[in-house]
């Protein structure tokens, strides 16, 4: 049926885990029905006509173990970690929920309650994560890159029962999924229970959706955005290549270099000072399938002078495109990626997330395991070469979050006012 299984035991694990990895995301949702995976991961655990609503966390918890899921813009992953003895169930229920999921009208009309409430609660969330969804959408126009997980809003209200079905036909099958199991296990055994339990599950009927392709950027992009309070918000973001390019490594590490917190560069430009233009500095590098987001996020302090903070903040992205960072900051930031990693290989959850994100997303396994070399090798002249290539005008996008009561052509071309 085409399910692809990545074993990784591990006989000094107390557990096991086990991963289903759908190609289900905002990556693959049909415009006008963004949401719809959101929507469908939640459903996944309203039972089957084998098992009842909530079930499978149930029986799961009663034999010492925990289930859970998340969603990404490229994948959708649910996950069971659980004792040892326990995995021929674990097995089971992620067959199950594969093979037999029960979709009805009433638990569709119930789940999209719950999801415009969901979506509700986030768009009245925190300043960052209103800017964050601002500067996605305005770096990724058009693509679903830059829609939010939760969905745009009305999306939600066209969605039908029927469409759920189409979509849960082609992206939660067998053949469009990844089994991942670390941890504790007899390899021989482990694959006999998979065939056991996974081998019945039919192949799919309708064929995967094809993602749309990913546009490239066309200039400099601006918007700005009212919020309540009294602090404005700077987000700066830049487009980059998908996180399969060899490029990726320097680019996660640039971005601490840039603003990793009031030590990093732009930190220093920005927060040090009497008075301080900012009161605090983070950016991070989003790595996806098709392309990626360097971005660079300010709290912009009340008194400071807008254009005066988009102005160093810019200026000081040209200055580390054009200037090879230093060794010891460097290795600071290259200590810090590693320990990342290092911690995140930790656990059976850990190793398995690694290996199953790197197959479903990146369709190659082996992405996983060159990770840590990669940054361990990094030069200053390979990071500062990803800078030049990434850190340019035509690739970014400005977004000012203001104060309501801030004048009305703040954040216009040339900085906010």
């Amino acid at each position: 049926n085409g399910l692809r299984v990545l074993l990784a035991p591990d006989t000094l694990a107390p557990s096991v885990d086990v991963a289903v990895w759908y190609r289900a995301g905002t990556r693959y949702e049909p415009s006008g029905m963004s949401g719809i995976t959101h929507l469908m991961e939640r459903w996944m655990f309203r039972g089957s006509p084998h098992y009842k609503a909530g079930e499978h966390r149930r029986i799961l918890q009663a034999e010492g173990g925990v289930a859970s899921t998340f969603t990404t813009s490229d994948a959708s992953c649910f996950f069971d970690t659980v004792p040892a003895d326990a995995l021929d169930l674990a097995l089971k229920l992620e067959a199950d929920r594969m093979g037999s999921l029960k979709l009805t009208a009433e638990e569709f009309e119930r789940q999209r309650k719950i999801a415009r409430e969901e979506r509700g609660q986030l768009a009245r969330g925190g300043a960052m994560g209103v800017g964050l969804r601002l500067l996605y959408a305005t770096a990724f126009p058009g693509h679903p890159y830059g829609w939010p997980i939760a969905g745009l809003e009305g999306d939600l209200d066209h969605l039908t029962l029927a469409a759920c079905e189409a979509y849960q036909r082609a992206q939660y099958t067998p053949d469009n999924a990844v089994l991942v199991l670390s941890g504790r296990f007899d390899d021989t055994q482990a694959m006999a229970l998979v065939r056991r339990h996974f081998g019945s599950v039919p192949p799919p009927t309708s064929p995967a959706k094809k993602p749309p392709a990913l546009a490239p950027q066309v200039g400099e992009q601006r918007a700005v955005q009212p919020i309540e309070g009294q602090v404005p918000v700077l987000l700066v973001g830049w487009r980059g290549p998908g996180g399969a390019d060899p490029s990726a490594a320097a680019l996660d590490v640039l971005a601490h270099l840039m603003a990793g917190g009031a030590r990093s560069k732009l930190g220093r430009e920005l927060i040090v000072g009497s008075p301080p233009r900012c009161l605090a500095v983070e950016g991070d590098f989003d790595a996806r399938r098709d392309g990626s987001l360097l971005y660079v996020a300010a709290l912009v302090s009340p008194d400071a002078d807008s254009a005066d903070v988009e102005r160093a903040l810019l200026g000081g992205s040209e200055k580390i495109a054009s200037t090879p960072p230093e060794d010891p900051e460097l290795d600071a930031a290259k200590r810090g990626a590693e320990l990342r990693l290092i911690l995140d290989e930790q656990t059976s959850r850990g190793r398995g997330q690694s290996l199953g994100f790197a197959e479903a997303v990146y369709g190659d396994r082996r992405a996983a395991a060159g990770r840590l070399q990669r940054l361990r090798e990094l030069t200053p002249a390979d990071v500062m070469r990803a800078a030049s290539e990434i850190l340019r005008p035509e690739r970014r996008s400005v977004v000012w979050l203001l104060p309501g009561g801030m004048p009305a052509g703040a954040g216009a071309k040339g900085g906010a006012r």
